[in-house]
């Protein structure tokens, strides 16, 4: 193999090319971070879910988000992956009280 030439199958897709499958571009777009619709009700909805789900996985007494963590979420625009990274550390690090903006926070 030559200098900068690059290894057949080592691509995102490495294992369709190296079977010879084509990779279509609609597998391409799969894989963009794409954020949350922006509508804070939407975030809210989501992140409410998440500190539901995060509590009950770590089971935790989580009673929910504070306004002010609420105001924090909503003014933001979200990817998926940082906003349950950020709930799920601040479930892990509650000891039974409401979510605030400063545990979302970095």
């Amino acid at each position: 193999m030559k200098p900068g030439e690059k290894r057949k199958g080592s691509g995102p897709f490495g294992r369709a090319e190296k079977m010879g499958r084509p990779v279509h571009k609609e597998a391409v777009s799969l894989l963009q971070v794409h954020p949350i619709p922006q509508s804070g009700q939407d975030v809210l909805s989501v992140a409410a879910h998440l500190v539901r789900r995060f509590a009950a996985e770590q089971r935790r007494d989580v009673p929910g988000i504070s306004r002010d963590a609420e105001k924090f979420l909503a003014g933001h625009v979200w990817v998926l992956d940082d906003l349950s990274r950020r709930l799920w550390l601040a479930v892990a690090n509650n000891r039974g009280n409401l979510i605030t903006a400063l545990d979302l926070s970095d």
